[in-house]
């Protein structure tokens, strides 16, 4: 249950931080997957964020059923942790460039 609270949270705070990186930065130079930034251009900042990451917890919730947990721990294990190293440099990157 714990990586998939974390990941929720992580995911949340993903967002945030692509939600102010693309205010401040710009969409084509802060986002890196092609298909955000295309879904951006069409349909907004936010509709995306919201849909992508709405997906991407259904997806951890449903992968996370207790008959499914046995199989499925590792892999949502591992994009906790990519989603907590995402955060750590976004709220690092942020620091450097407010500061700038």
């Amino acid at each position: 249950m714990w990586a998939l609270l974390l990941f929720v949270g992580l995911n949340i705070a993903d967002g945030i931080f692509t939600f102010c990186g693309v205010q401040r930065i710009g969409i084509d130079y802060y986002e890196g997957n092609p298909l955000i930034v295309f879904a951006m251009h069409q349909f907004g900042v936010i509709a995306t964020l919201l849909f992508a990451k709405s997906v991407a917890m259904t997806i951890a919730a449903l992968i996370y059923k207790p008959s499914l947990q046995r199989i499925f721990w590792w892999p949502l294990s591992s994009v906790t942790l990519v989603y907590f190293c995402n955060v750590v440099i976004q709220v690092y990157l942020h620091d450097i460039l407010a500061a700038s």
